[in-house]
C-alpha cells in the first residue's frame, strides 16, 4: 500500500507539473502572438507615416524645382517682351536698305547681348525679320529659319518648340512673334527665339535627401521631351490636370508630381 501510494503521489505531481508547464507555454505563445500584433501595428503605424513625410517631402522639393525652373521661365518671358518691342531691334527687323542694316544691326546686337546677362540658362537669342534680316549671338542664325513657318508661333506669348543643338549644347526652342510697334494692324515682323539649357539647370539641382533619388521629366504640349528619360513619357498621364499620380515602370514604383508652366506651354514631372 505505501508503495502504490508513493507511485500515486509521484502521478499527481507529474500532472501539476505538465499542467503548470502547459500554462507556461500557453503564457509565452500569449505573450508572443500580443508582441507580433503589437510590432506589426507599430510597423505599420511607422510605414504610412514614414510614407506621409516622404510624399509630403517630394510634393515640397518637386514644387521647389517647379518655382526655380518658373523664374527661368518668367525672366524668358520678360527678357522675350524687351527685345521685341525694343526700338533698336525693331528698326533693325524692318530695314531695308544695306546702309540701314548696317546702322541698326549692332545697336540691336548689343540690346540681346545685355539681357543674354540676366540668366545663365540662356545658351543663345535669336531674331529672325520677314525682310531677311537676321541676329544670332552664338548660334547660326539659319538653325532657327526652319520655325518661323511653324503653326504653333500663335500669338505673343512665349511657345516651346522642341530642342535645338547651339555650340553642341542641347537646349530648349522657346519662341515668340514679333509684331511692329504703334501699328494698328498689328502685322507680324519677325521671329524671337531664346535657346535655354535645361540641361545645366538639373545638374544644379541636388536631392535634399539620400532616402530617395528624383527622377525629372519636362515635355512640352507638342509632345517634344525637353528633359529626362524617355521611358516615361508613354506612361506619364499627360491629362492628370495637376493632380499627383503614381506609376510603376520596370517593378519601380513612382509617385509622379505634374506641374505646368505659364510662360510657355510645357509641364514638369
Amino acid at each position: 500500500l505505501h508503495w502504490k501510494g508513493g507511485a500515486s503521489i509521484r502521478a499527481q505531481k507529474r500532472t501539476r507539473f505538465l499542467s503548470l508547464k502547459k500554462q507556461l507555454l500557453f503564457t509565452m505563445a500569449f505573450f508572443i502572438v500580443c508582441t507580433v500584433i503589437v510590432t506589426a501595428y507599430t510597423c505599420l503605424r511607422y510605414i504610412r507615416l514614414y510614407t506621409a513625410v516622404l510624399q509630403n517631402n517630394l510634393s515640397l522639393y518637386s514644387l521647389q524645382v517647379f518655382n526655380s525652373i518658373d523664374e527661368v521661365y518668367n525672366t524668358c518671358q520678360s527678357i522675350a517682351y524687351s527685345l521685341s518691342y525694343n526700338e533698336l531691334v525693331q528698326s533693325y527687323l524692318t530695314a531695308e536698305t544695306p546702309l540701314e542694316k548696317y546702322e541698326d544691326y549692332s545697336q540691336a546686337y548689343n540690346q540681346m547681348t545685355g539681357m543674354m546677362e540676366l540668366s545663365s540658362y540662356i545658351k543663345d537669342i535669336a531674331i529672325l525679320s520677314d525682310y531677311g534680316n537676321a541676329i544670332a549671338i552664338y548660334g547660326a542664325h539659319e538653325a532657327y529659319a526652319e520655325y518661323l513657318d511653324d503653326a504653333s508661333l500663335s500669338g505673343s506669348t512665349l511657345t516651346s518648340l522642341g530642342r535645338i543643338s547651339v555650340n553642341q549644347t542641347d537646349c530648349q526652342l522657346l519662341a515668340m512673334s514679333i509684331y511692329r510697334l504703334n501699328d494698328p494692324e498689328s502685322s507680324k515682323i519677325g521671329t524671337l527665339f531664346l535657346a535655354v539649357d535645361l540641361d545645366s539647370f538639373f545638374l544644379d539641382k541636388k536631392a535634399e535627401s539620400a532616402e530617395y533619388i528624383p527622377e525629372y521629366m519636362m515635355a512640352d504640349s507638342l509632345g517634344n521631351i525637353l528633359y529626362g528619360d524617355e521611358k516615361f513619357h508613354p506612361v506619364l498621364d499627360m491629362d492628370s490636370g495637376g493632380e499627383n499620380f503614381e506609376m510603376t515602370i520596370g517593378g519601380t514604383r513612382y509617385l509622379v508630381y505634374p506641374h505646368s508652366f505659364r510662360s510657355a506651354n510645357c509641364s514638369l514631372y
